[in-house]
C-alpha cells in the first residue's frame, strides 16, 4: 500500500512539474488590469506555480500589445518583446535574472531585421546592422 501511494504521489508531482513552464502563458493568472477610457492599458499576471514570476502586458490605444515581458521578482527573466502600434514585432530580448543573454533582435516595421546584438553574461559581444531589405550593412 505504501508503494502504491508513493507511486501515485510521484506521478502527480511529475505531471504538475511538466506543466510548470515558467514562460508558458497558460500557467499565468491575471491579478491586475489597468484601464482608462474603456480600454485596457496593462495587465499583470502571476505564475500559478511560482508567484515570484510575473508576466506584464502593456497595450497601445488601439488595443494591440505594446510590450510583453516576463519577470522573476523585480528582474526581467525570459523573453521580452516590444511591438509596433499595428502589432508586428519591433524588438525581442532575452534575459536571465536581469542580465541580457544571447541574441537581441530589432526589426523594421516591414518585418526585416534592423539590427542584431549578441550578449554573453550581460556584455555586448557583437553588433550587426541591416538595411530595410535585410542586407547586412558593413
Amino acid at each position: 500500500m505504501k508503494i502504491l501511494m508513493s507511486s501515485i504521489i510521484v506521478i502527480i508531482f511529475s505531471s504538475c512539474m511538466q506543466n510548470n513552464n515558467a514562460y508558458d502563458e497558460k500557467n499565468y493568472l491575471i491579478v491586475k488590469i489597468d484601464t482608462s477610457e474603456n480600454r485596457v492599458n496593462s495587465k499583470i499576471l502571476v505564475n500559478k506555480f511560482d508567484t515570484s514570476r510575473k508576466m506584464v502586458l502593456l497595450y497601445w490605444d488601439n488595443g494591440k500589445i505594446m510590450s510583453k515581458g516576463f519577470f522573476k521578482g523585480q528582474l526581467r527573466d525570459g523573453i521580452n518583446e516590444h511591438f509596433y502600434i499595428y502589432g508586428n514585432l519591433q524588438t525581442s530580448e532575452l534575459y536571465s535574472n536581469g542580465v541580457k543573454l544571447g541574441s537581441q533582435k530589432t526589426y523594421y516595421p516591414n518585418g526585416k531585421i534592423k539590427y542584431l546584438e549578441e550578449y554573453a553574461d550581460g556584455k555586448l559581444t557583437l553588433t550587426q546592422n541591416f538595411d530595410t531589405t535585410g542586407n547586412k550593412i558593413k
